[in-house]
């Protein structure tokens, strides 16, 4: 079984395309929109001769080029002979959208995937799914996705593998990630999870891996991949489906992966063990995803330095924090006389900080207050309280960025982790969000997030 073929094809064949609405013509918009060479890639229907201004071959074997991956846009009941007939033409690997098989709960569907799976691990070929969205491989731009995707560049570090394809498109949706691959692996039944993940965990692309599971196949394969991550010094972040009895039931109907009771255990013990982030819902998955991702160091201890741009935001970011054990540290003496020396006589001197407007719109000093806590070996990571709208009216914005600018590029302070945390959820500023990811600066979710992600950084990192 080739992934490499799968994931990364030089040319490709797409099976069953046609004009009407569906997989195979959002694919080839997404091909197009996203400017991939679509002169390695090949149509196969035996009713048309051309589509979309391109030839159409009535088979694969009429093409004269060696194809590595076909995807297949057909039903569930021609998916097996075109598997045969493409593999005797030479081909190693599929994408299989079809749904409608062991999720249905039908016996005759469930042996249509029991046969699907039995040719596939015969001829000893890389499947994903059945019931899949498809992948995108955004590092050599190769488009396999069947729902149409909005066009912008989300080429980062992060590897995301879901067996919801929904989520997969929700994962691409979210402006903040920016991702190597996107896998969606749906019944996962052939070219399993762990087949994935001991791939990504060796890509060269990807330094953290993101998942939404249902089932693991083999916990001996999945301890392997985490051993593994290890080693590397790579993260995993999980989004584990299929505890409570009712979303087992929801599960059977869905992708037919679901697990008893004491594999969810065995699947809980082993993520611990090798140090998995295993998040609660999928804002936390994203939000502690795009921490990992950008950060360039871990913090070296857990005493974080709040500085808020009101009096409002910092004592909103007090009490979320008290909720997760965060510390906030008393600032030591020297960073306390500075800030009484430069702060109006109204303002008070706490962590977490109110900047008040007298030094939020004064970069020399905002410089000096980042500094004074740089040079601090007590304090483990800054926050700073700021919700960067997505149309900039105030100035406050430039402040903060040239300040930041010259403590992490030209100051060269970069031994501590700083993130950015709204106070409210919301589409923000494209132009500051990528230079800030440029300083290594996350903007995080809403305080509750963020401080939730940064428990659990705490936790694993300083145990």
């Amino acid at each position: 079984m080739n992934i490499k073929k799968l994931l990364s094809p030089k040319k490709i064949a797409i099976i069953g395309i046609s004009e009407d609405k569906g997989f195979g013509k959002s694919l080839y918009t997404n091909m197009k929109n996203f400017n991939m060479d679509t002169n390695c890639v090949y149509f196969v229907n035996p009713k048309r001769d051309f589509l979309f201004d391109k030839k159409c071959y009535h088979s694969i074997k009429d093409i004269d080029s060696h194809i590595d991956l076909a995807i297949i846009c057909s039903n569930k009941f021609s998916i097996v002979n075109i598997i045969k007939e493409c593999h005797s033409a030479g081909v190693q690997a599929f994408v299989v959208y079809a749904s409608g098989y062991t999720e249905t709960g039908n016996d005759e569907s469930k042996k249509l995937e029991d046969e699907l799976i039995r040719v596939a691990k015969e001829l000893d070929v890389a499947v994903l799914g059945p019931n899949c969205a498809g992948f995108v491989n955004f590092i050599d731009n190769i488009q396999g996705f069947g729902f149409l995707t909005e066009k912008r560049d989300r080429k980062g570090n992060i590897a995301f593998l879901s067996h919801s394809g929904q989520f997969s498109l929700s994962m691409m949706d979210a402006n903040q990630i920016k991702m190597s691959y996107d896998i969606s692996i749906g019944n996962g039944k052939i070219t399993t999870i762990e087949d994935f993940l001991l791939y990504l965990v060796e890509d060269k692309d990807t330094q953290v891996i993101s998942a939404y599971i249902e089932s693991i196949s083999s916990f001996e394969r999945f301890e392997e991949f985490l051993k593994r991550l290890n080693v590397l010094n790579k993260k995993f972040v999980v989004l584990k489906s299929g505890i409570s009895k009712n979303s087992k039931e929801i599960l059977e109907r869905h992708t037919a992966s679901f697990e008893d009771d004491k594999k969810v255990k065995e699947f809980i013990r082993l993520s611990k063990k090798y140090n998995a982030y295993i998040v609660d819902d999928f804002e936390e998955l994203m939000n502690l995803s795009n921490m990992l991702s950008v950060f360039k160091t871990m913090p070296k201890n857990d005493n974080v330095c709040s500085i808020n741009m009101s009096g409002g935001v910092a004592s909103l970011m007090s009490d979320i924090g008290d909720k997760y054990n965060i510390k906030f540290r008393k600032f030591n003496n020297k960073i306390s006389a500075y800030l009484k020396e430069q702060m109006p006589e109204y303002a008070s001197v706490h962590n977490p900080l109110d900047m008040t407007i007298t030094m939020a719109y004064d970069t020399e000093h905002f410089i000096k207050v980042l500094e004074l806590i740089m040079q601090d070996d007590d304090i483990g990571i800054i926050t700073i309280g700021y919700t960067l709208l997505l149309n900039i009216d105030d100035e406050c914005i430039y402040h903060l960025y040239d300040a930041l600018y010259d403590i992490v590029k030209n100051k060269k302070y970069n031994d501590k982790p700083i993130c950015l945390i709204p106070i409210f959820s919301g589409t923000r500023n494209y132009e500051f969000q990528e230079k800030l990811r440029d300083l290594n600066i996350p903007i995080l979710s809403t305080p509750m997030y963020a401080f939730s992600s940064l428990r659990k950084i705490f936790d694993n990192v300083l145990k």
